[in-house]
């Protein structure tokens, strides 16, 4: 989660030895931050609470945010510590509705002591705890799967100061069922592994302008490697493709025509070349959703990684700036990322079908129209970039016409 302990439009962050805390500035004010880690439909969950205002006037609560389909749709057991009060609320976009209206309850302790509260969902059933005693229980089936996270609701308390501590997560979900589909189409203009359909979490807490959320996307293929200097002049000699910006890598006179170089990533490619290409091949760029799918969601367990092997970063497992090689590597020269795909970070950068634009993600809003006008998205770092750029949900825009060193592509098919 984020550690912006000067933000300007509200402050949250870690306290030593691992405390995150939320400091709402300004009145009749409700911010939630979510774990874009997991999702989960029957779980239990358990989190310390407590008021650490330095002035504890006024009106404020703080709580649990779950099954969170993004910041503005979710579910929250409130707490307030001051009133000795709690409340279930449902969030619809703009809409809030009380499941359970602010109620009296002997069991919360006031002020600046710390509530232990507990949330168990079971299907549409949920249960709460709050210091080791039954709170109360509700049934509602609006959402049924999505993410925990800590909310503050500010009326008009001064620059409230909550803390949350120890959370810890059970769940009982099964595994998804896995699907019929082959999990790897042969192709002679490259395989493609299967990305099995369903929710995961698009986004991250790490850019304010990119917030987490719930997307459903149906069952993909993906392109298992970068596509290739000898698979684009396929297409070239098939009269599809038009020849290249440049031929050359940064260290490597006439890379995309020396032979050396066919398992290498084509680079210099613009975006609408990379769009002949896949349709040539009889597939598509993909979505910027379906990228960072592909890159980052486990689909076993629904856990979202920072990079396409897990959540450390590690040098000898993709060409960055890092490993110093100073240009591109043969596709697969890596071990392969969790999904079956090889070089998701690193290597060259990918152009998305998607129109750079901000989150929330909206397939229909015109962004993954080929003739949006607009720079275009792409995805995964470079051998020139650094980890960061690598991260799976790191984007970047270019106008579709522009080409370079840094930057390839991958296709995708629908079944």
């Amino acid at each position: 989660m984020e550690n912006l302990v000067k933000a300007t439009d509200f402050q949250r962050g870690i306290h030593p030895p691992g405390v995150y805390h939320m400091l709402v500035l300004l009145p009749n004010e409700t911010r939630v931050e979510l774990f874009a880690r997991q999702a989960y439909q029957n779980f239990s969950a358990q989190i310390d609470l407590n008021d650490n205002s330095d002035d504890l006037a006024g009106a404020v609560s703080q709580g649990m945010a779950f099954r969170a389909r993004d910041r503005q749709h979710y579910y929250a057991l409130l707490i307030d510590p001051r009133a000795g009060k709690y409340s279930l609320i449902r969030q619809d976009g703009d809409t809030r509705k009380e499941l359970i209206p602010w109620t009296d309850s002997s069991l919360i302790k006031l002020q600046k002591d710390v509530n232990k509260l507990r949330v168990d969902a079971v299907d549409s059933a949920f249960t709460f705890y709050l210091n080791d005693a039954k709170l109360a229980n509700f049934d509602d089936k609006i959402y049924d799967r999505g993410m925990i996270g800590f909310l503050v609701a500010n009326a008009d308390a001064v620059k409230p100061h909550m803390h949350f501590d120890n959370l810890a997560i059970w769940t009982s979900d099964a595994p998804p069922q896995a699907s019929t589909l082959e999990p790897l189409r042969k192709n002679p203009n490259g395989d493609l592994v299967l990305i099995p359909g369903g929710d995961f979490i698009l986004g991250s807490d790490v850019n304010r302008d990119e917030p987490p959320q719930m997307l459903p996307l149906p069952d993909f293929y993906i392109d298992r490697t970068e596509v290739t200097n000898a698979q684009y002049r396929a297409c070239i000699a098939a009269d599809i493709c038009t020849p290249l910006q440049s031929p050359d890598s940064r260290s490597h006179p006439d890379y995309a025509n020396q032979p050396k170089f066919d398992a290498f990533p084509v680079i210099n490619v613009t975006w609408q070349q990379a769009n002949t290409f896949c349709g040539w091949a009889g597939k598509r760029l993909p979505t910027e959703a379906e990228w960072e799918k592909a890159a980052s969601w486990n689909t076993a367990t629904r856990t979202k990684s920072d990079w396409p092997w897990g959540d450390a970063f590690d040098a000898k497992l993709l060409n960055s700036d890092e490993s110093q090689s100073g240009d591109t590597t043969a596709v697969g020269t890596f071990p392969p990322d969790l999904n079956g795909t090889v070089d998701m970070a690193g290597n060259v950068s990918e152009w998305t079908n998607s129109v750079f634009r901000a989150y929330p993600y909206d397939e229909a809003d015109g962004r993954e129209d080929p003739k949006t006008p607009g720079p275009r998205a792409y995805r995964g770092g470079s051998w020139a970039q650094t980890q960061g750029k690598a991260l799976a949900i790191w984007r970047q825009p270019a106008p579709p016409e522009s080409a370079f060193n840094e930057l390839g592509f991958r296709c995708a098919a629908t079944p």
